[in-house]
């Protein structure tokens, strides 16, 4: 065979009439299509799609291209396709990529779609409406029911039926959505209504309590009919009129007469404009019309009109009448039947001794014509009876079997039983005898698809379908189902377990070996080239822990910005996963970090939103290099409780409230400014409350004095001008 080399892209798409759950994105399937020339091939599932349909019914649409060793087979040609690894490119693996992303998107939106319109379902039927009220009243001269009742409440109601019936047996329904609706009725009848209702799932709930009432009766009668016209035929008058127009028009009364209604001869009712009256000849008759509604109202007759019917007796046409009908009988008697006889008899002796189907004419031979036993096998030529000489039902069950009509193969010739004179399901097992049905007794093609659409392996014997019982090309890729012999995780393009062979095409991929892995495909971490793992390949749940290798997974090993906090489980990473050596990589973009329920870092976790370190209900302690402890969380700490700067008039005391504390709280003072009594430029806090004597030998204060209390602190200036302090009172905060 010739041998080409092609380079150009094959892609097909398929439709399937079904939902393939275990078919995804991303499988490698063998695939072939003879009719298309192609012998054989593995593809790559590029998109899927399934489809729910309005009916709630499946279908699955894929998009799939060539992965490698595409062989073609076109007549005496054999081309092949060989794919080399540059070919493959990663941003062309990337586009597919992210349209099989762009597939689930598109199937999630779906399903979401379909949950939203039947989320309101209940799978119960609704309640019986109640307060069911039915009144009536005549409108536009038509009497009406005005049925009314309680609404329902159910998110999946459709509408109500309401029936009604004039005897509570044969009853008439109207399909509505409101719960106030009118029916036209007959006026002055009785009726029964009742009602229920039904839901989206088809479901209907009890009929409603029963309600009789009598129709309200019209009062206003039709108009009195016009325009009588009247046409006299032999023993035959045509009476015509203009029709009325009231809606509510049942019928008209004809009155007929021949004394001018001194009496009433006929009275003929019609619902049309016109009656032909069949009366005497030379009779002349008198007519006049009323016309009646719904509600038997009557209105007045109408003009009378008269005509007489044709007088046409005339003793010479009797005369000439019976002259004519003595002759034709004479020639009757003399000429016509004498040739029919002959003609009879001609026709009787060219019979050939039988009598054929285009002698008897049809349906002129019925059972009742026919003695019992009569027609035997040998009386019937072959092929005389045909199916289209067979009455539906005619031939059941007792007709066939010994010395009846069907004995024996010879009787049933080629193709007379076809699949329009079996009842489905008609032929059951019990029906046919072991070994009836062999191969010779079944037509070439007879049994196609439709035939076999229920046939499931019990009816198979064991090793009866082998190579030689399968036609070539009979069972193509839309026959299969891609789905390997093994637990295969969802997603998955390949599987390898514990060597380079593939488990779902059961290949080894071209160029590679257990020492030299090619970048092409990704076996481990460590060989993966960058951008190779792509995070919507990864099915949920379908990476674990033993799959990756210790310390296999590394910072240069993870694009910026790849891992979010949306793509960590809760609790999965724990203070053992963190390797304090490495929390240089941690930068401020990281936003929070929280360790346990307590401690927060980072951007705004301190109550008044700013950045720092906030420790809630646990221990902080710091350690300087030499080992010292400098800050201890666990010991009594002290905390700020007000602060401020006070002025101090001279030789006098100023005193500055809080919330009492229980305990008189330490504190601190430092002088505000430069102005102190002595080295203006060397003392910054003046000194407390000092006493001395004089050189005179009197005593002398002078400084501050300051004090607190549980709930205050006191200052007293000793000297002789206003000063200012700044105060510090600190509360202490237990552990």
């Amino acid at each position: 065979a010739l041998k080409f080399n092609i380079n150009k892209d094959i892609v097909f798409s398929l439709s399937l009439n079904e939902f393939y759950p275990d078919i995804f994105a991303g499988n490698l399937i063998n695939f072939n299509i003879p009719l298309k020339g192609i012998a054989t091939g593995v593809f790559i599932i590029e998109q899927i799609k399934h489809i729910i349909n309005d009916d709630l019914s499946y279908n699955t649409e894929l998009v799939i291209s060539e992965w490698k060793d595409i062989v073609f087979d076109i007549g005496t040609k054999e081309i092949y396709k060989s794919t080399p690894v540059e070919v493959i490119t990663e941003s062309s693996e990337q586009s597919r990529i992210e349209e099989i992303v762009g597939s689930i998107e598109e199937l999630k939106e779906d399903v979401q779609e379909q949950k939203d319109i039947t989320s309101y379902l209940d799978g119960v039927a609704p309640d019986t409406p109640t307060g069911l009220i039915v009144t009536t009243e005549v409108i536009n001269r038509e009497s009406v029911l005005k049925v009314s009742f309680n609404p329902n409440d159910e998110l999946d109601l459709l509408g109500y039926e309401i029936a009604y019936s004039q005897d509570g047996i044969w009853w008439q329904y109207n399909i509505v959505s409101e719960t106030s609706v009118y029916i036209q009725v007959i006026g002055n009848t009785q009726y029964f209504v009742k009602v229920r209702a039904f839901d989206a799932e088809g479901f209907k709930s009890a009929w409603s309590n029963v309600v009789s009432i009598t129709s309200a009766k019209d009062t206003i009668a039709p108009s009195v009919p016009t325009g009588l016209t009247v046409e006299p035929l032999f023993q035959k008058i045509i009476v015509k009129w203009a029709p009325n127009t009231e809606p509510d028009l049942s019928k008209y009364s004809v009155q007929v007469s021949i004394d001018n209604f001194a009496t009433i001869k006929d009275t003929i009712y019609t619902d049309s404009n016109y009656v032909v009256y069949g009366g005497e000849t030379n009779t002349t008759y008198y007519f006049r019309v009323s016309a009646v509604d719904t509600s038997n109202n009557q209105s007045g007759y109408s003009e009378v009109v008269s005509a007489t019917t044709a007088a046409v007796y005339d003793e010479d046409l009797e005369s000439e009448i019976l002259d004519g009908l003595a002759d034709d009988l004479d020639e009757l008697n003399t000429v016509t039947l004498p040739n029919l006889q002959t003609q009879l008899d001609s026709k009787l002796d060219d019979l050939p001794g039988e009598i054929k189907e285009t002698h008897i004419a049809d349906n002129s031979i019925s059972t009742s014509k026919i003695k019992a036993n009569a027609v035997t096998a040998n009386e019937i030529n072959a092929n005389a009876v045909t199916s289209e000489k067979i009455a539906a039902n005619a031939i059941t069950a007792g007709h066939i079997g010994t010395n009846k009509i069907i004995t024996n193969s010879a009787n049933i010739g080629e193709a007379v039983i076809d699949t329009i004179h079996i009842a489905d399901a008609a032929i059951k097992e019990a029906k046919i005898a072991d070994a009836a049905i062999t191969n010779a007794k079944i037509r070439d093609a007879a049994i196609d698809d439709a035939k076999i659409a229920n046939l499931d392996a019990s009816k198979i014997t064991s090793g009866y379908i082998d190579a030689d019982r399968i036609a070539a090309d009979s069972i193509t890729v839309s026959k299969l189902v891609a789905k390997p012999a093994f637990s295969l995780p969802e997603g998955a393009i390949a599987y390898f377990t514990d060597s380079l062979v593939d488990n779902v095409s059961g290949i080894t991929p071209v160029g590679y070996d257990e020492i030299n892995l090619s970048p092409k495909i990704t076996l481990m971490p460590e060989n993966a080239p960058e951008g190779s793992i792509i995070a919507p390949l990864m099915v949920a749940d379908k990476i674990y822990a033993d799959h990756i290798a210790s310390n296999a997974i590394t910072a240069d090993k993870i694009a910026a910005n790849a891992i979010t906090s949306d793509k960590i489980a809760a609790d999965a990473v724990t203070a053992d996963k963190i390797n304090v050596t490495k929390l240089s990589a941690i930068t401020s973009d990281v936003g929070v970090l929280h360790a346990g329920d307590d401690v927060d870092i980072g951007e705004g976790v301190l109550p008044d939103g700013s950045d720092g370190i906030y420790i809630e209900n646990g221990k902080f302690m710091v350690k300087n290099p030499d080992g010292t402890v400098v800050i201890d969380g666990t010991k009594n700490m002290l905390k700020i409780l007000t602060t401020g700067i006070v002025t101090i008039d001279a030789e006098s005391t100023k005193t500055i409230y809080f919330s009492d504390l229980g305990y008189q709280p330490i504190f601190l003072i430092f002088a505000v400014g430069g102005n102190v009594d002595y080295d203006t430029n060397a003392v910054t806090q003046w000194p407390l409350y000092i006493f001395s004597y004089g050189r005179s030998g009197t005593y002398v204060e002078w400084g501050f004095w300051a004090w607190t209390n549980t709930n205050y602190i006191s200052f007293h200036n000793f000297y002789s001008s206003s000063k200012q302090l700044r105060y510090y009172v600190f509360q202490e905060i237990a552990w």
